[in-house]
Formats: structure tokens, C-alpha cells, sequence
């Protein structure tokens, strides 16, 4: 319900931010169209508005859904069989660094981590305020809650 009510106000910003969303499209077809035909393209350029607005709701997710909900949601969606080695480098006393090429809302490893018990310190750039200090409220909650 969240997706469908994203997809609507993202369909409205797109509206008034023709130039924007045409943009987007010119750079998708650029990108393709010494290999894809106008039907793939097509396919690809709706995949890529879907994914911005899966990217805004992974954004409120994050922000305001509560932990045990989270949990949830992680325990139902994810499967991470590579835990061991997480385990492994931490049992010898070595720390990790784990970089994603995820840039914009915060994602879901942090979080998906944290809540198995993994120590993490995450750097991050919000795009306003009101985001960061939900974000830092949430974690310092979470860290009394003893999740």
C-alpha cells in the first residue's frame, strides 16, 4: 500500500518535473541503445522509475518503521547464508570494512545487521536535517532497546 501511494506522489513529482523525468529516459536510452531494442529500453526505463521510488520508500521505511516491524520484515525478505564470514573475521579479532555502491536513502544492510547483533558504525550524508536526526534518534533507541 506504502509502494502504490509512492508511486502516486511520484507519478504527480514526475508530472510537474516533466524536464526531469524526460532526462532520465534520454539517459537510459543512451545508455542502451547500441544494445537493446526500443521494447527492452522501454522495459528498462520503467524499471529505473520503479526503482527511484522503491529507493523513497526504503528511505521511509527506515526512517519511521518500528524495530520490531523491521525485524520482521528482514526475518520474512532476507536470506544472508554469508554470515559466517562476518563471524569469522570478527572470532579473530579483525574488523571489516564494508563498502556498497548504494548512494542516496539509508539501505538495508546497516539495519539488517545491527539487528543480528553485528557492531556497526555506518558514515553516511543525509539531504536534510529533520532525516539525520531521525536516523540518530532511532539508533540511540535501538541501542536501549537493546536491539
Amino acid at each position: 500500500m506504502a509502494f502504490r501511494y509512492v508511486c502516486f506522489l511520484g507519478s504527480l513529482y514526475y508530472f510537474f518535473r516533466a524536464r526531469e523525468k524526460r532526462q532520465i529516459m534520454e539517459a537510459v536510452r543512451k545508455a542502451f541503445a547500441a544494445t537493446k531494442g526500443s521494447r527492452e529500453i522501454k522495459t528498462i526505463t520503467r524499471d529505473v522509475f520503479r526503482g527511484i521510488l522503491h529507493h523513497y520508500c526504503e528511505k521511509l521505511f527506515n526512517a519511521y518503521e518500528s524495530v520490531p516491524n523491521l525485524r520482521a520484515f528482514f526475518d520474512q525478505n532476507i536470506e544472508a547464508p554469508s554470515l559466517f564470514k562476518i563471524d569469522d573475521a570478527l572470532k579473530k579479532k579483525r574488523g571489516l570494512l564494508f563498502v556498497t555502491g548504494h548512494f542516496g536513502g539509508i539501505e538495508y544492510i546497516p539495519i539488517f545487521l545491527s539487528l543480528r547483533g553485528y557492531p556497526i558504525s555506518v558514515v553516511i550524508k543525509c539531504a536534510t536535517a529533520q532525516l539525520k536526526d531521525r536516523l540518530h534518534e532511532r539508533a540511540q533507541g535501538s541501542r536501549h532497546q537493546g536491539d
